[in-house]
Parts: structure tokens; C-alpha cells; sequence
């Protein structure tokens, strides 16, 4: 998904000795240098990906 839509995805790290079962996340990073317009992309890559990811095909 990196080269299509410019989306790195990672795994975070858990602990073998973690029992609970913690809900999965999604961190953004955003500086003042992002544009409303870079915003909009990311989201829309972000819409994607996921639909890609968790579809059934």
C-alpha cells in the first residue's frame, strides 16, 4: 500500500506479557507545514487502504 497509495503501514510492538487484549490504533503525525489540502489526501488514502484491507476479496 506504501507505492499505491502512500501509506506506511507498521505493527506495534506488544508484550508477551500483556493478557488484555488492547483495541487496535491509528497514529497521524501533523505539523503546521501540512496543508487543509494534504489533510484531505491523507484521509482519503487512509479511506482506501482500509477498504482494501478489510475487504473480502
Amino acid at each position: 500500500v506504501l507505492r499505491e497509495d502512500c501509506v506506511l503501514l507498521a505493527v506495534s510492538k506488544r508484550s508477551a506479557l500483556d493478557h488484555c487484549l488492547l483495541p487496535a490504533g491509528i497514529r497521524l503525525f501533523v505539523s503546521a507545514a501540512h496543508s487543509e489540502t494534504d489533510l484531505l489526501k491523507a484521509s482519503e488514502s487512509l479511506k482506501q487502504v482500509a477498504k482494501s484491507v478489510f475487504s473480502d476479496d
